[in-house]
């Protein structure tokens, strides 16, 4: 079961409900589900609670990108599905380093991090899974940081929680649904193959062993048009620039919802089509 216990509120009621909806429709392209299910249906200071832990992560003096791994590693660890898709989506929206962010699972090995991250990383750890921390893990931490740090550490920890206990409880879920939609869609294409967990891609997409598109969690679809296609889908506004290769003809399209399945599939048609030598 994949929808929430409690049925979304599409149509709010009460100014301040109102203005929520607007400003996270304008932010995320979408009123969040956890809104819909969960602050509706309570008086606007709870909402307005949840609101300000954001505002309270301005305040900190951890880096930005430190703060989206620990929310990110606790998600993980509590399995918030939900959690994990927003952080993806501030990751990208931040332009904040992605392989990083793929590769927290890893975080203590991969030389992508750093001895203070793994050390803070650990006492995140131990902190979730165990529900206590050992002094050892504690002083290691301590080395790299200081007290108003390490407090700061503690409050992500908590108010992460928050976030993902609200979610898990009432089954609000990531666009898991949405994602394997997507997929059987691109499979279904004429001589399509798969390659999952295709270096730091979710899945990758080939015809005639070339990969024409590839996803970054769920429904972030990366692109690769001919040089004409990209530059009339950038002008059109049918997609956006690709941060990293747009020179290799991709662009980038998020399938947020249903409605984005159809534009989405226009675009990796046009891919398909060109790299299958149909045009």
């Amino acid at each position: 079961m994949n929808t929430p216990f409690l049925s979304p509120i599409e149509k709010p009621q009460g100014l301040m409900l109102k203005l929520a909806y607007f400003f996270t429709r304008r932010q995320f392209g979408k009123v969040l589900t956890p809104l819909k299910v969960h602050s509706a249906r309570l008086p606007s200071a709870f909402g307005l609670f949840y609101a300000k832990i954001g505002r309270l992560d301005k305040k900190l003096t951890l880096s930005p990108a430190m703060a989206l791994l620990i929310r990110e590693r606790v998600a993980r660890i509590n399995v918030c599905s939900f959690c994990m898709d927003i952080g993806r989506a501030v990751v990208i929206k931040a332009s904040i380093n992605e392989a990083k962010f793929d590769a927290l699972d890893e975080y203590r090995t991969s030389s992508l991090f750093t001895e203070a991250e793994r050390a803070a990383l650990d006492y995140v750890t131990e902190l979730t899974k165990d529900k206590k921390v050992n002094p050892d893990t504690f002083a290691r931490g301590a080395r790299h940081y200081s007290e108003r740090e390490i407090c700061e550490i503690v409050w992500l920890v908590a108010s992460e929680h928050l976030y993902n206990m609200t979610n898990i409880g009432l089954n609000i879920q990531s666009r898991e649904e949405l994602h394997r939609e997507l997929r059987q869609r691109i499979l279904g294409l004429s001589s399509v193959t798969e390659r999952p967990n295709a270096g730091i891609h979710e899945d990758a997409f080939f015809v005639q062993g070339k990969m024409f598109m590839h996803i970054h969690g769920h429904g972030h679809c990366d692109i690769r048009l001919a040089k004409a296609d990209q530059e009339r889908i950038l002008a059109e506004g049918k997609a956006r620039p690709h941060r990293w290769a747009p020179e290799q003809g991709y662009v980038t399209f998020m399938a947020r919802d249903e409605k984005d399945l159809a534009p989405a599939m226009e675009l990796i048609q046009l891919s398909h089509d060109h790299f299958a030598g149909d045009r």
